[in-house]
């Protein structure tokens, strides 16, 4: 980011708010307070410290009931070297990111954890020509659960505690006219920003770990008979190190072949010596963890269990008489 103190405009508007009737004095400084906090947290968590001063005056003439401009003065740079400092700068600013992230929020409906990380280190929100796509450090800002709490008080609050609610808000980028540098949002769109917390929220409480295993010794408990992909359940270890897998999926198709053609049975005695790759969910708060997914990529030995001789009593009397 220029560490000159170029301000960043942009334009906030209560669609449907009657500038004659107005809003209550109480509720317009409530949400100037919110959205300084909103700017505010963008700047701290981009690398600036948190002098960022927030000035607001009148779009135009008579027009500052239903709409003002939002004028960020940005602070000193915190690391001139940060990376997500020369992110921000090449979004334009932290108003210009604001739009990023409220573009991202609408085109998939709050649900911010539907994204695809690119080979080249970005992440790409949305699917086809609508799609979105942020480096690294703008991608960390969408996910933050602090700046969701803020951006949908600051979205969010007008339509639900404002005395005369609005039903619309729209935020611009001031002195464009470009169709890109507008967006709304309608009170029926509400629930995009619920989603959008819960989901920023659930990306800090939980965490996603994949990783392999090789040679494991595991025993059927669980499957079908017949060869099929998926629904198996496997265990392994004994007393205090037994651990079960469920829903295990089996990728090696030479194996698979062998138990459609009724080589191997999966008994529930049987042995296999197999690599695994599996993927956990850490709850952060609990520290508990669930797994996700299993598969078993390889089977490397199968042995299935030895049947026991069952001995008659024609055995014995046979033995007695050959002695």
């Amino acid at each position: 980011m220029d560490t000159s103190t170029k301000n960043q405009t942009l334009v906030y508007r209560f669609v449907d708010v009657d500038p004659e009737e107005g809003l209550d004095a109480k509720d317009l400084s409530k949400f100037l307070s919110q959205f300084d906090g909103l700017i505010k947290e963008v700047a701290k968590e981009s690398g600036t410290l948190e002098n960022t001063s927030i000035k607001v005056r009148p779009f135009k003439e008579g027009s500052f009931i239903t709409e003002f401009v939002i004028h960020c003065v940005p602070g000193l740079v915190d690391a001139l070297n940060s990376d997500a400092i020369s992110a921000i700068n090449n979004a334009g600013g932290l108003v210009e990111v604001l739009f990023a992230i409220a573009h991202i929020i609408k085109k998939v409906k709050g649900h911010i954890s539907k994204y695809k990380p690119t080979d080249n280190g970005t992440f790409v929100y949305g699917e086809g020509s609508d799609a979105v796509v942020v480096p690294v450090e703008i991608h960390a800002l969408v996910q933050s659960p602090e700046i969701a709490e803020k951006f949908s008080k600051v979205i969010t609050g007008p339509m639900k505690s404002f005395k005369r609610p609005s039903r619309e808000i729209e935020i611009k980028i001031a002195g464009s006219k470009a169709s890109e540098d507008a967006i709304s949002f309608s009170s029926s769109e509400a629930t995009y920003f619920d989603s959008y917390k819960e989901e920023a929220l659930k990306a800090t409480q939980e965490e996603t770990v994949e990783y392999s295993s090789h040679n494991i010794w595991v025993r059927p408990l669980f499957g079908s008979y017949g060869g099929d992909v998926s629904g198996y359940t496997f265990e392994s270890g004994y007393e205090d190190e037994q651990r079960t897998y469920n829903k295990v999926q089996i990728d090696d198709r030479d194996f698979l072949e062998r138990v459609r053609d009724g080589e191997y049975r999966l008994n529930s005695g049987d042995l296999m010596r197999v690599d695994m790759t599996i993927k956990e969910v850490i709850n952060l708060r609990t520290q508990k963890v669930r797994t996700a997914a299993c598969h078993i990529t390889k089977v490397r030995d199968y042995r299935p269990m030895k049947r026991c001789e069952q001995l008659t009593f024609a055995d014995f009397v046979d033995g007695e008489n050959n002695d």
